[in-house]
């Protein structure tokens, strides 16, 4: 079994609903316990790959098992690691569901395998990011999240190959899954225009002088390169004929998951679709 297999069966996607007693605090648990539990069981063998996705009052945690191990294996595997983190009280109990992957909304069997290896990638960098905040002390703790997602996001367009105005096109099918935003004082407004449009531009090749080895966002390149390469995985589709929905439309549905995973508000969600739609759209700021 191999979660990059197209022929691999939907079905072979397990899931648990992860409960907590307090929900605002299973971000914090997610990052603290949750997420290193998955690892340990991926490089342990147990599990090839997982994910998660919020859905108050409970996380969704979807996990593929192994070619060494069984169905049963598994999920006695992450049971068990649910039990402890149940026994310790970081969470109420979990629930096991049936997954059913949305295999239309990105773009077929091959489109939901890129979008599983991002959504991989994705949890494990979002949750240890916020271990790291969590970590950090108040006076050093900044959360940039809007900021990062501007960028990962821009990745994921660009590796998709898509222009600066079908990049704005994208953002407008985002800003049409988010109703407009509350009204933003003019400065506060135009200011973050100016950081999002700074975002959009700037060179964030993994390579390169920000996200390469050497670059202030370093610790950030694998993550960036993640969200390039599924980009590039669904241009390649779309290009041979193979992904079943139009590639922004498919595009515009990860930037919807990836900020649900990093735990954006919809207002927040709304302010970015906006926002980043203006500042393509916008006579007077676009881009040639």
């Amino acid at each position: 079994m191999d979660h990059d297999d197209p022929n691999v069966p939907e079905q072979a996607w397990q899931q648990v609903f992860v409960h907590f007693d307090d929900y605002t605090t299973a971000e914090r648990i997610g990052a603290v316990h949750v997420g290193p539990a998955m690892t340990d069981l991926e490089r342990s063998g147990v599990i090839t790959s997982w994910f998660f996705i919020r859905k108050n009052p409970c996380w969704r945690l979807r996990f593929l098992p192994s070619h060494a191990g069984t169905g049963s294996d598994t999920t006695a595997g992450v049971h068990r690691r649910l039990e402890a983190l149940a026994e310790g009280g970081h969470i109420k109990g979990w629930t096991d569901t049936i997954y059913e992957p949305e295999v239309h909304a990105f773009g077929g069997p091959e489109g939901m395998i890129a979008a599983h290896d991002l959504f991989h990638l994705d949890s494990v960098h979002v949750l240890g990011h916020l271990a790291e905040l969590t970590a950090a002390s108040p006076e050093n703790r900044r959360d940039r999240r809007r900021e990062l997602s501007i960028l990962l996001c821009r990745n994921l367009l660009h590796g998709a190959h898509q222009d600066w105005y079908e990049q704005g096109d994208v953002w407008a099918r985002v800003a049409d899954m988010r109703p407009a935003p509350p009204a933003t004082a003019d400065d506060r407004a135009n200011n973050l225009h100016a950081q999002l449009r700074r975002l959009m531009t700037v060179d964030a090749d993994p390579a390169g002088p920000l996200l390469g080895p050497t670059g202030s966002l370093a610790n950030l390149g694998n993550w960036a390169a993640g969200f390039t390469a599924c980009g590039q995985v669904l241009g390649d589709l779309a290009h041979t004929g193979a992904l079943r929905r139009g590639t922004r439309a498919v595009l515009a549905h990860h930037v919807i998951f990836h900020w649900n995973r990093l735990g954006l508000s919809h207002t927040t969600q709304s302010l970015l679709a906006h926002t980043a739609k203006a500042v393509v759209f916008d006579p007077q700021e676009s881009a040639e």
